[in-house]
């Protein structure tokens, strides 16, 4: 095969095009294809790079055999180099796709372990076997599995561990048909979680494909260990719970935590019998909703939402989580909402209003909207709210119940002292306190403290416009002649995070100082100094009794 031009080349740089130029002005008439590519430095490293495993490159069989499909087929040569194409063809068949691309199959972080094999591994490499021997070290301290898309010849090799004895927690995070994410349980006895989590598993998949992923279910049922069970997939995924679950007795399970898809599913004829039966199963139901805020009547959104899942789940006890948003379209209802039962209102747990905008003063939730709906809502426990949505914050905390254990107020540039106190009057429960976008210098985690007896998780993001060197002051330890002693003082909170802009690298030098000379347990202190775009840095500072209480609390507020 001779070559005529360089068009018949796809390459990634300008340089390896000039290369290719050289190459064929100068007594290239004499050389075929196969030549000329490997004379070319940078091709032959490119060819070599498509082999997947490093220990292959080394085969010349292997490397001769690509360079002789390569040089005498255009089409092969094509496709090889050219990424974009591979990219389109991906994101035609994101189904196919693993959730978890990185070359880093096991990664333990803290009491966490994340496994996941990449596909265009083709078979075990030596770095999975060195990571098993780490695994096996530290096995004990683990809490946590987050299983991605995993090979079953993976997890055969898994199962040669024995060292999964601890770990309650369970998340199953794949998108890949390959994948039989149950089938550990099969080769790992030993692994009897507490909790499951099923966060991507058939999200993305056709309806077509459901039903191989079903089958990889069935096959591999979980242990009758397993008490709650948070399930993230799409509403035909109740299908295949129904299967594995079959063979447990009602109430054999303690919660299941899904999303609003439960409504489609139980609106499909062939569905509900099956869903009602794994509801069943259940002890507790907790369901998240997610609606908009129409016409800014929270209470009117709530009524619809409620509306909505107006079912009967016998013996079962049914929370909800309900979140509101503001959206870019103006909706209206045509007729008032008529109120549900007043008791699904003492069912409402959580309730979250946010915008991705900011509001005028024509654009907020006024207090004669607020007052009937915290009145009904008597076990709501966490609260999450942007404070522009809100047109008197001083009315809203005359309406709140003192059982209010979590607040999240983001958007805070409004918020003074004198609305955290009157926050505090009404509401003395409060465990859990996150604020955003905080401009009142004033407002610390001392001041906060000595408000909120009870506190015992508090995030402060601060705005820009503070001055970092006061929020330093407020974290510098004290003596008696209330002269700084060099280190950070220790709060009395099981977590305590602050995140503020350092813009002088005076202050900067002092928290670097600070750090060093605190005395702390691994785990229980870490600084991180972010850059932004407008050469300033971003300090965020967390101080926690354990290591665990940081996750603990961002799951309790996610709002942020």
């Amino acid at each position: 095969m001779k070559m005529e031009s360089s068009s018949y080349f796809s390459v990634r740089s300008t340089h390896d095009i000039n290369r290719i130029k050289v190459i064929t002005t100068s007594n290239t008439e004499d050389m075929s294809s196969a030549e000329i590519v490997g004379r070319d430095w940078n091709l032959m490293t490119q060819i070599i790079n498509q082999i997947p495993v490093g220990r292959e490159r080394k085969n010349i069989n292997l490397t001769c055999k690509m360079f002789y499909i390569i040089s005498h087929d255009k089409r092969t040569f094509l496709e090889s180099f050219n990424i974009k194409s591979k990219k389109k063809r991906l994101s035609i068949m994101p189904y196919l796709r693993c959730s978890y691309r990185t070359r880093e199959i096991i990664k333990i972080s803290n009491n966490t372990v994340t496994i996941g094999v990449p596909h265009f591994i083709k078979e075990i490499p030596y770095n999975f076997k060195q990571s098993l021997e780490k695994l096996k070290t530290v096995g004990f301290k683990l809490k946590k599995l987050e299983l991605h898309c995993v090979p079953n010849e993976y997890v055969d090799e898994l199962g040669k561990l024995n060292c999964f004895q601890n770990i309650d927690i369970v998340e199953f995070v794949s998108s890949g048909l390959k994948c039989s994410p149950l089938y550990i349980f099969k080769k790992c006895p030993e692994l009897r979680p507490r909790y499951l989590i099923f966060a991507d598993c058939g999200k993305r998949c056709p309806r077509s494909k459901l039903n191989n992923l079903r089958k990889k279910y069935i096959e591999n049922p979980f242990p009758d260990s397993v008490q709650d069970i948070t399930l993230d997939i799409c509403y035909r995924g109740f299908a295949w719970l129904y299967y594995v679950t079959k063979n447990f007795k009602n109430g054999h399970f303690n919660k299941l935590s899904i999303s609003d898809d439960l409504v489609l599913a139980l609106l499909n004829e062939n569905l509900r019998p099956k869903v009602l039966k794994v509801m069943g199963l259940f002890k507790h139901v907790d369901i998240t909703c997610c609606n908009e805020l129409v016409q800014f009547d929270i209470e009117q959104s709530i009524n619809y939402v409620l509306g909505e899942l107006n079912f009967i789940l016998p013996l079962t006890k049914v929370t909800f989580n309900i979140e509101l948003f503001c959206g870019d379209e103006d909706i209206n209802f045509s007729e008032p909402v008529e109120r549900p039962n007043v008791e699904k209102y003492l069912d409402i747990k959580t309730l979250r209003i946010q915008s991705p905008y900011e509001q005028n003063e024509f654009m907020k939730i006024h207090s004669s909207s607020l007052h009937d709906v915290f009145f009904f809502m008597k076990n709501l426990t966490t609260l999450i709210f942007g404070c522009d949505l809100i047109s008197s914050f001083t009315e809203l905390c005359t309406v709140l119940r003192s059982n209010l254990k979590n607040v999240g107020i983001f958007k805070g540039m409004s918020l003074k002292l004198c609305d955290i106190k009157k926050l505090s009057e009404y509401c003395k429960n409060i465990e859990n306190l996150k604020l955003a976008d905080i401009s009142d210098k004033n407002i610390s985690f001392k001041s906060i403290m000595s408000l909120l007896m009870n506190l015992k998780g508090l995030s402060i993001k601060y705005n820009s416009s503070i001055d970092s060197k006061d929020i330093i002051c407020d974290l510098e330890k004290k003596n008696k002649d209330n002269v700084g002693c060099g280190v950070i003082e220790w709060p009395n909170l099981n977590i305590l995070e602050i995140s503020f802009s350092i813009t002088k690298k005076h202050e900067e030098l002092v928290l670097d100082k600070m750090e060093k000379q605190t005395p702390r347990k691994p785990g229980h202190l870490f600084i991180t100094q972010t850059k932004e775009k407008d050469s300033s840095k971003t300090a965020k500072i967390v101080l926690q009794k354990h290591i665990s209480y940081y996750d603990i609390f961002n799951d309790i507020i996610n709002a942020f």
